[in-house]
C-alpha cells in the first residue's frame, strides 16, 4: 500500500505504483522467485525471458541469475528453496546450452543458459564466433557476480571466490589504445590467438559509437560500446580507474548525455543515452560513485522529465514486461537499486510525502521540503532515521528491512553535501577512486 501526498508533479494514475509495491512486499516477491526455481525444476533451466509458458529469447546473460541474486541480498529467505535457487544459477555457469539453432543467431542457443559459455570459461572472453560477443561478455561478468553473492551467503565460500574473480572478466573486453571523443578505452571485440591474431588481439581501429545492426548477429546488442562500457556495475571502481580517474569519468559521462553526438537517437536529442534501453538505465546515477549526487540528480531528473509523461507515447521504449515503469518510479521515489547488490543510489524524490506499506506494520517513509519538479530538485541536506545523512546511498538495512524514513531538503541549486563514504564496488578490489 502507497500513501502520497503533495505530488509535485502529476505523472499519471497512482495505481501504477502498486507494480513497484507488489516487488517490494516480501509475499510477491518470494512467489515469483519461486515460480523461477520451479521453472528450472520442470524445465531443465532457468529463462531469461519466458512467455505463453516457453522460455525464450535469450538476447545476452542469464539474467534470472540476478533476479534471485537481488532477492536474496535483499533479505527473501525462507519462503524460497535457496539450494535449489543456486543449483539453477550454477547450472547457467556452467552447462553450455543445446543449440536450437535459431536462424536469427545460429551460432548458439537463444533459448536459455549461456550460448557463448565455451569462449568464457576457457579463455575468460568471448571471440566473434559468437554473436553479441562483447554485450554477453558484459551480462555474462554481472551474472557470475550474482551467482558469487548468493555463494557467499549460502557459505560456498570456493564458489563466492570463483565467480566474483570471473565477474571481472568484462575487463579482458577492454581496449585500452581506443579511442572516442576524446576519450580512450571501451569494450570492444576480440579474437583468440587460433583465428591467427597476435597476442589475442582486439578488432581495432573500432567505432565505438557504432553497433553495426545493433541485432542479434552484431557485438553489441541494441547499444554500442559507449553504452555497454558503463555497465560493469559491481566493478565500477576499476572501471573508473581504466577511464583515467574520477575527473575524467564524470566528463565522459557528461559526454554521454550531451546532444549531438548519435544521429541515430534522433528522439531523444542525438545523445548516446538512450532511455529506450535497459542498457542507459543505470548510467546517470553513476556520478554517485565519483563524488556528484548533483550531476546524478540533474541528468536523471531531465531524462525523467523529457522521455516519460502521462499520455498514450507516456515511455520511451518498450515496456519490457515493466523495466520503464520501474524506472520512472524509482526516480519519483528518489532512489534507485543496483541489482544483485543491498545498495540504493540516492536521487531527488518528487514528493512532499510518501510511505510505502512494507508489511507486518513497517513503513518507509520519505519527505522533502523546499521541492520543485522542475526547477528546485537538488538535493540540499537529507536525514536518514533522524540522524544527519551525507552518503550518496543507503542499504536495504537501513530503510526496507525494518522500515525507515528518509528526510530531504531540496532547492534549485546544487550543493556538494554528499561528502562521506562512497558506495560500494564489490568486485574491485578495495579501488577508491581519488576525489577533488
Amino acid at each position: 500500500m502507497v500513501c502520497l501526498k503533495g505530488l509535485l508533479h502529476s505523472v499519471g494514475p497512482v495505481p501504477l505504483l502498486d507494480s513497484l509495491v507488489a516487488h517490494i512486499a516480501a509475499h510477491g516477491v518470494r512467489r515469483n522467485h519461486r515460480a523461477l526455481i520451479d521453472i528450472w525444476r520442470h524445465d531443465g533451466w532457468l529463462p531469461d525471458a519466458r512467455s505463453s509458458n516457453f522460455n525464450g529469447r535469450t538476447q545476452g546473460g542469464s539474467n534470472a541469475d540476478n533476479v534471485l541474486a537481488d532477492a536474496y541480498v535483499k533479505a527473501v529467505r525462507g519462503a524460497v528453496n535457496w539450494q535449489d535457487g543456486y543449483k539453477a544459477v550454477k547450472k547457467d555457469a556452467v552447462v553450455t546450452p543445446p543449440n536450437n539453432d535459431d536462424e536469427i543467431a545460429p551460432d548458439s542457443s537463444t533459448k536459455e543458459g549461456r550460448g557463448a559459455l565455451p569462449d568464457w570459461e576457457t579463455i575468460g572472453y568471448i571471440t566473434p564466433n559468437f554473436s553479441r560477443a562483447v554485450s554477453r561478455a558484459v551480462e555474462y561478468s554481472v551474472n557470475d557476480f550474482s551467482i558469487s553473492q548468493i555463494a557467499s551467503g549460502l557459505d560456498k565460500s570456493r564458489d563466492s571466490k570463483k565467480y566474483l574473480k570471473r565477474s571481472r572478466n568484462w575487463r579482458n573486453h577492454w581496449n585500452a589504445q581506443q579511442k572516442s571523443l576524446n576519450f580512450s578505452g571501451f569494450l570492444v571485440p576480440r579474437y583468440a590467438k587460433a583465428a591467427g591474431y597476435a597476442n589475442n588481439s582486439f578488432e581495432y581501429p573500432y567505432n565505438p559509437l557504432e553497433c553495426e545492426s545493433c541485432y542479434w548477429d552484431a557485438p553489441h546488442y541494441e547499444d554500442p560500446s559507449w553504452v555497454y562500457s558503463f555497465n560493469a556495475h559491481h566493478d565500477i571502481y576499476h572501471l573508473i580507474s581504466l577511464c583515467g580517474g574520477a575527473q575524467t569519468f564524470v566528463q565522459r559521462l557528461k559526454t554521454f548525455f550531451k546532444p549531438g553526438l548519435l544521429e541515430e537517437n534522433e528522439a531523444f536529442g542525438s545523445t548516446i543515452f538512450n532511455p529506450a534501453n535497459e542498457p542507459s538505465f543505470t548510467t546517470p546515477y553513476l556520478f554517485n560513485f565519483v563524488g556528484r549526487q548533483d550531476l546524478s540528480v540533474k541528468y536523471s531528473r531531465h531524462a525523467a522529465l523529457s522521455y516519460y509523461n502521462a499520455g498514450k507515447s507516456g515511455l520511451p521504449g518498450n515496456s519490457d514486461a515493466g523495466a520503464m515503469q520501474s524506472w520512472i518510479l524509482w526516480n519519483m521515489f528518489g532512489l534507485y537499486p543496483i541489482t544483485g547488490q543491498t545498495t540504493f543510489l540516492i536521487g531527488s524524490p518528487w514528493f512532499e510525502h510518501l510511505a510505502i506499506a512494507l508489511g507486518d506494520g513497517k513503513k518507509l517513509i520519505v519527505t522533502s521540503t523546499g521541492g520543485n519538479k522542475e526547477a528546485s530538485y537538488y538535493v540540499q541536506s537529507l536525514k536518514v532515521n533522524g540522524e544527519a545523512w551525507d552518503k550518496a546511498w543507503v542499504t536495504w538495512e537501513d530503510i526496507f528491512a525494518d522500515g525507515g524514513k528518509m528526510d530531504f531538503v531540496l532547492g534549485p541549486d546544487p550543493v556538494r553535501w554528499a561528502n562521506g563514504t562512497l558506495p560500494p564496488s564489490p568486485a574491485s578490489q578495495d579501488q577508491t577512486p581519488i576525489l577533488d
